[in-house]
């Protein structure tokens, strides 16, 4: 073979190999990108300012909000993805909405704390050890504004969790970052004012809680600390302090602790438990385990916990769980609940009311399944009827009143049409038979205005002259907007009050309106089997007079006659779903996620 020859077969295998050499960097690169080393969803849901378009679905979503997922990248980029709610398996709508490039090796761990609208500060770990916060703004896209390193020493030791607490001793502009490294947290302090940062950040590094690696961190909102690492061993600390104390749960042998978590209230952790390398080898299917621990246990610590500022009631889920295990061992209330008299509780936030309720239908439970006493027992169990009742009066009286002034502000707005009318009436009537006073009504004869309703009118006058004469109005105070009601529990449950009356002849003074005997029942639906008239007796449920019962939606208090529609996981009341011609008020009603009653979710 020629020289020459020998040149062009060097030369056409130099080009082939730079090719590849190129098409790898190409797909390198991609891998990079495309490989995600951590995840971290936002806390909080996004309202859209661009509309969203769907090919070949349903056109633009008319309810634009969406939750954020950052996710870290092995380019050490973190890409923001928006994903439109409420989330559908089969036609899930996901933006992409910004990159982070955060000048890092491979992020392990992100943390987002919302600071002020539609901004806040994201921490970011890497696996060389580096921690920064940048100050990002998600609207109208997600932009950085500034970038903080807190950590800036690259020890190899790997950022395996972050998260972000608040003190409540604190001002509002000091937030607190904790980071766990090997079997080490450090807790940082940050001062930030509109984002940026107006002090040094300082640290202080606590030592010794683990003897191995760190495997979970769970932080609550009263600035509780809980870490658990691969043996099992669960601490827990305070950011105010370096005090430290072990909780007692033993791991399944064979197994490791893989992660923890925490409830809202820190009443209960789970412990995540994964089956060893050398437990894997003889298991055919390796099952992930999750064990509960209640660490609020005894009359003493739910006495603590019922007392505390702390505590976020509209969670109240673990609050709930907590007081039902106290009571099925001390057949008892909690003194902080049998403190609570009626007057105490007007005004009260539904979570208080509903923890009330939960409590004494609990109580009602046990008194019924002790045989001691038995003529005591049917006293107290009256007595706490009395108590049920007034309590679901109330709370269905604030919500009607609530909803009611709503419609009439949609009104105004031009957001209600005319088929909206019938829960007006609805709610209307249903106040008028539990006694109207000065508060609401001139709430209920503008409803009534506004429907051309004269019956109603008739009967709100009739009434109005009725409680003139007998010279008294309806004890009951009625908030006109829910939001109002966020006074300190800690004040209801702490009260000096003594405990609510103990004579059953006091349930009508108990009781926040008395149901008006003249008033006569208006029929406002037709039952859709057999079209007779449903009145207006309960806003739990309808009946017609041929005896069809209908369950009643908890939102707009008419009849739920559709199959589609969704109840409460907790106390199984139902919520219709929004037809095609519904008006925008109507909708937005619809839409809830949680039940107005009990605060569960919808389902």
């Amino acid at each position: 073979m020629q020289k020459t020859d020998w040149q062009n077969v060097s030369r056409l295998g130099t080009k082939n190999c730079g090719s590849h050499k190129n098409q790898y960097s190409v797909f390198k690169q991609r891998t990079e990108i495309l490989a995600f080393t951590c995840l971290h969803w936002f806390s909080q849901l996004y309202q859209s300012r661009e509309d969203v378009s769907l090919n070949n679905t349903e056109g633009i979503i008319n309810d634009k909000k969406f939750a954020v997922l950052g996710v870290g990248n092995r380019s050490g980029a973190v890409m923001f993805w928006k994903v439109m709610v409420p989330v559908k398996v089969d036609k899930a709508i996901v933006q992409l909405g910004g990159i982070l490039n955060t000048g890092q090796s491979w992020p392990s761990s992100l943390s987002w704390k919302e600071t002020n609208l539609n901004q806040g500060l994201l921490a970011v770990g890497s696996t060389d050890g580096l921690i920064k916060i940048f100050s990002l703004k998600l609207l109208p896209s997600i932009s950085g504004i500034a970038e903080y390193v807190l950590w800036g020493d690259k020890d190899d030791m790997q950022v395996l969790y972050l998260d972000w607490l608040h003190s409540w001793q604190t001002c509002d502009d000091l937030h607190y970052l904790v980071a766990c490294k090997g079997s080490s947290v450090i807790v940082f302090s940050v001062v930030a004012k509109n984002d940026i940062l107006t002090q040094k950040p300082s640290y202080k590094i606590i030592q010794g809680i683990h003897k191995m690696p760190i495997t979970g961190l769970a932080c609550t909102q009263n600035g509780t600390i809980h870490t658990c690492s691969l043996d099992g061993s669960v601490q827990t600390t305070s950011v105010d302090s370096a005090i430290t104390s072990a909780v007692s749960c033993a791991v399944k042998k064979g197994f490791t602790c893989s992660g923890i978590g925490v409830s809202a209230n820190g009443v209960f952790i789970a412990l995540f438990l994964s089956p060893s390398n050398h437990t894997q080898q003889y298991l055919e299917s390796h099952q992930i385990h999750i064990r509960f621990v209640n660490i609020v246990w005894g009359s003493n610590s739910v006495e603590r916990l019922l007392n505390s500022n702390e505590v976020q009631l509209d969670r109240k889920w673990d609050v709930c769980k907590a007081i039902q295990h106290n009571m099925y061992y001390s057949k008892k209330l909690p003194e902080p609940l049998q403190l609570v008299s009626t007057g105490a509780m007007e005004g009260s936030s539904f979570a208080v009311l509903a923890i009330m309720q939960y409590a004494l239908t609990v109580m009602r439970v046990i008194s019924q399944q002790q045989e001691d006493d038995l003529a005591g027992n049917q006293v107290q169990q009256l007595k706490w009827a009395a108590q049920l009742e007034w309590i679901r009066d109330y709370i269905y009286k604030r919500l009607v009143s609530a909803t009611l002034n709503s419609w009439l502000e949609g009104r105004k707005a031009g957001t209600v049409s005319p088929l909206d009318s019938v829960p007006a009436l609805i709610m209307c009537d249903w106040l008028v038979t539990k006694g109207i006073d000065s508060a609401v009504t001139d709430m209920v004869t503008q409803g009534y205005e506004a429907c051309n309703d004269i019956e109603g009118l008739k009967k709100v006058l009739s009434h109005t002259v009725k409680s003139q004469e007998n010279g008294k109005e309806s004890s009951s105070g009625l908030l006109l907007q829910t939001g109002k009601a966020t006074e300190n529990q800690s004040v209801i449950f702490q009260s000096n009050a003594k405990a609510v009356k103990s004579q059953v002849s006091d349930k009508d003074q108990t009781l926040a309106g008395v149901t008006d005997e003249s008033f006569t029942l208006l029929t406002r639906e037709q039952c859709p089997l057999c079209q007779t008239a449903i009145a207006v007796e309960s806003l739990e449920y309808g009946i017609c007079l041929s005896g069809h019962r209908w369950p009643r939606c908890c939102v707009s208090f008419v009849i739920c006659a559709e199959l589609t529609l969704r109840r409460c996981q907790d106390c199984n009341r139902c919520v219709s779903t929004p037809s095609p011609g519904s008006s925008p008020w109507l909708r937005s009603l619809l839409k809830m996620t949680k039940c107005p009653f009990c605060l569960g979710f919808f389902h």
